[in-house]
């Protein structure tokens, strides 16, 4: 669920990649198993809520985030470069 700022959903319907842009409240939900991501698109920072469930909801990758992932989570972290 978008909470703050205009966010781009993508994910890949077979080889083709599909996109559906969230205002603040909408929200969407997809099957395990579907490979999907999110991009903000607005000025400043944006904020989304995501719920991941189900009994393996496999691996989390967190881009630039100030707090360190939880040991054993499975979460990554991956810093970019601003420029």
């Amino acid at each position: 669920m978008a909470l703050v700022g205009t966010w781009r959903v993508l994910w890949l319907d077979g080889d083709k990649e599909e996109h559906l842009d969230l205002e603040p409240f909408d929200s969407v939900m997809w099957p395990i198993g579907c490979y999907r991501w999110f991009r903000y698109l607005g000025e400043g920072k944006g904020r989304l809520l995501t719920i991941i469930g189900g009994p393996d909801p496999g691996k989390v990758c967190r881009v630039c985030s100030k707090t360190p992932p939880r040991p054993g989570s499975g979460a990554t972290r991956v810093e970019r470069s601003r420029s």
